[in-house]
């Protein structure tokens, strides 16, 4: 629950907020225009203020220097352009990922319907409860992964 707020509802509210303000008129509506469009427009400014981030988070947990190497995208122009081969087209491959959801749904639906006893796995003779998919739901993610 907490994901969708921090991937869509807080920035959506803060491009909204920002949209707002044509002529800020206050000391603190000025200093969010300021940042925000300082942290928008200004990628070199913003990608060295995450690398300053994580290096720091870095020293208290190591894990967090891993995320430092993705910018090979700042450094490296070609991986620039492999990225926007992925995200101009964002919208087409989302519509592809959508259908490959559906078809392994699809699967799951008539795989349950016709064949409950057989998506049993780990099974054990002793046990009354073996593992297996019961539901359309608990068939996707066992066909999925």
């Amino acid at each position: 629950s907490r994901i969708w707020w921090v991937l869509l509802v807080i920035p959506y509210g803060l491009f909204s907020a920002r949209g707002y303000f044509k002529v800020p008129d206050t000391k603190v509506a000025r200093a969010f225009c300021i940042l925000m469009d300082v942290l928008v427009n200004k990628p070199f400014f913003r990608n060295h203020l995450l690398l300053m981030f994580f290096s720091i988070v870095g020293l208290f947990n190591t894990v967090h220097f891993s995320v430092m190497l993705l910018d090979v995208f700042n450094i490296v122009p070609i991986m620039g352009e492999i990225l926007k081969s992925i995200t101009v087209p964002g919208i087409k491959l989302l519509s592809v990922v959508y259908l490959f959801i559906m078809t392994i749904y699809i699967y799951a639906a008539f795989g349950l319907a016709a064949f409950e006893g057989d998506f049993d796995y780990a099974k054990d003779d002793d046990q009354e409860d073996n593992y297996g998919c019961h539901s359309t739901m608990a068939c996707f993610w066992l066909i999925a992964y």
